[in-house]
């Protein structure tokens, strides 16, 4: 991915294509209602604001003047702006954490939604370029919806209104005042995002990369703890994740010496003005022409105007993070988009048609990148209740026929005739443990099917698990099956699952690999027991005897059918 800054122009335009949809989706009056609230709930935090300062300078001018009932007049209405300037910021807080919560929750559904459909969370792993999809959906959006209500609601709504407003309420002390503050603010507004916003907008963009590859390398350890530790490998995989982490330290060191800059110039900005008042107001002052309190009603305006324009330096880190997580969405919305559209053009595709078969026409199979011919002019018909044996030597192409029986891989030429894939299981080498229960396990991918205890039971025992319930606790037993199960029992539990779908087609990817020859022949008895048209991959000679054919890959996409029985002979 380009780590590059988009132009302001650009990230606006990405801004409101992540922002519109939601404001008019089925969500939009409790959308808009929770804006207007919040809306409202900042202007009048903002508004309140001169009328307690103004109180304040009364109060300074009636001690100086020794006029009590001025002094508690002052003090009540003091105390009555404190209460609604504490009040409308309570509404503020409250809509705008509330809002930017369901707004979450809409576009993470819907994006989550997305990545889950048409197999896009597959088809993107061969996208290097969208990194970390779960982080863009687990962090980043959380990031964009919370960044983005406060930067609204901070730098388009309470900084202007703070300057305003006080603005406003200054000018009746010194229009000289208001007209020096200003000029003052809008250039060191072009400062600040003229130079400061470029550089940090660019290095968080690419913290959020580095920070993703770092928890990746920490998430492969974890995935992978037992063969790293059969290899011993620990000093190579802490090589690897060191040198990811150094990358972090190193970016993020520099993202805290611009933030640092960053705050040098805002504390000079927010220093300078408050000298000005003294300046401009000393001479009528002394002169007895303004009130005392008037350079307190001053002072107070202009601690807010500072602050309105100092919004903008304070939430400038934060808007460069927004930004960086604006583009990380739209890179995988996009992206999730284009695998899910129509095929590009210009580039050969098989072509899928669903019957109530399974035969391959003239396959031509290669790679995604389209860099390597697997398969040249494949042709092969499997007739219902028999079973196709694929060989070859690693590497030659196997489990990928599988996937593009499937429809994962379409790269190539030729016709493939199979069923709807809700009639077909397929069955990797190692099978896939879903977070759940023994029963979710047994019943996945369909974990809601009307299977009895007493059919669960059946099952087990039928492929040799029965005294896995004894040792796990029963069926609603959750637990990490992946760890607790070894991959010869997981892959037991796989043909379970075969067994209980009853789906009239299976393809199997070396699934008895982990078992031992009798263990082996007794799931495949049982599996053409059921009448079941199957494919399977596998090296073991002793696999040939429970098939009718045998496709054997040889190299350069070369191939060749025969018999069983000749296969056997040959054996």
């Amino acid at each position: 991915m380009n780590s590059s800054r988009p132009s302001n122009w650009q990230l606006l335009r990405r801004i409101f294509a992540i922002v519109y949809p939601y404001f008019v989706s089925e969500e939009k009056f409790r959308a808009w209602g929770l804006f207007v609230l919040m809306v409202g709930g900042s202007l009048g935090h903002s508004a309140v604001g001169p009328f307690v300062f103004r109180q304040l300078g009364s109060m300074t001018s009636a001690l100086a003047a020794g006029d009590a009932a001025r002094l508690w007049q002052g003090m009540l209405n003091f105390f009555g702006g404190i209460g609604l300037w504490a009040l409308t910021n309570v509404c503020w807080l409250y809509s705008y954490n509330l809002l930017s919560l369901y707004w979450r929750r809409w576009l993470t559904l819907r994006l989550l939604g997305k990545y889950m459909r048409d197999r896009a969370y597959y088809k993107l792993t061969w996208q290097p370029e969208i990194d970390n999809p779960d982080q863009r959906i687990a962090e980043d959006i959380q990031t964009f919806t919370s960044g983005i209500l406060g930067m609204f609601s901070l730098l388009v709504i309470v900084g202007p209104s703070m300057v305003l407003f006080n603005s406003i309420a200054l000018g009746e002390s010194s229009p000289v005042l208001v007209i020096v503050l200003l000029i003052y603010g809008m250039i060191s507004a072009l400062i600040l995002f003229g130079f400061f916003g470029k550089v940090l907008t660019r290095l968080n963009l690419q913290q959020r990369r580095k920070e993703g590859d770092f928890r990746s390398s920490l998430v492969r350890v974890r995935e992978n703890a037992e063969a790293i530790a059969f290899y011993q490998g620990e000093d190579r995989e802490f090589h690897q994740t060191d040198m990811r982490f150094v990358q972090v330290f190193a970016n993020q060191n520099k993202i805290l010496r611009w933030q640092y800059y960053l705050k040098l110039f805002e504390n000079l900005f927010r220093g300078v003005p408050f000298l000005v008042p003294v300046i401009v107001l000393a001479s009528p002052i002394l002169s007895g022409d303004l009130e005392v309190g008037k350079i307190i009603e001053a002072g107070g305006n202009i601690v807010y105007i500072v602050n309105g324009f100092g919004l903008y330096m304070g939430v400038l880190p934060v808007l460069s993070e927004i930004f960086a997580g604006v583009v990380r969405i739209e890179y995988l919305a996009n992206a999730i988009e284009k695998s899910q559209g129509p095929d590009p053009e210009g580039i050969s595709m098989i072509d899928t048609r669903e019957e109530d078969r399974l035969n391959l026409s003239h396959i031509t199979l290669q790679t995604p990148d389209y860099q390597r011919t697997l398969l040249a002019d494949l042709s092969v018909e499997i007739p219902q209740e028999t079973g196709l044996l694929v060989r070859g030597h690693s590497g030659c192409g196997k489990s990928s026929l599988l996937r593009a029986i499937a429809g994962l891989w379409t790269s190539g030429t030729g016709l493939i005739s199979r069923p709807n894939l809700s009639e077909m299981l397929f069955l990797p080498q190692r099978p896939y443990m879903i977070l759940g229960s023994l029963r979710d396990q047994l019943l996945y991918p369909q974990t809601s099917q009307d299977v009895t205890d007493a059919e669960l039971h059946q099952v087990l025992a039928e492929v040799h698990l029965a005294e896995l319930l004894a040792r796990v606790g029963g069926l609603d037993t959750e637990a990490d099956w992946t760890l607790m199960l070894s991959l010869g029992e997981q892959q037991r539990l796989a043909f379970a699952r075969v067994l209980l779908s009853q789906r009239p087609y299976v393809i199997l990817d070396e699934a008895t690999s982990a078992l031992d020859l009798k263990n082996e022949e007794r799931l495949y008895q049982r599996l053409q027991a059921t009448n079941t048209t199957f494919v399977s991959v596998g090296h073991r000679p002793s696999l040939v005897k429970y098939h009718q054919q045998v496709l054997k890959i040889e190299s350069e996409g070369q191939w060749q059918v025969t018999s069983a029985d000749r296969d056997n002979q040959k054996t």
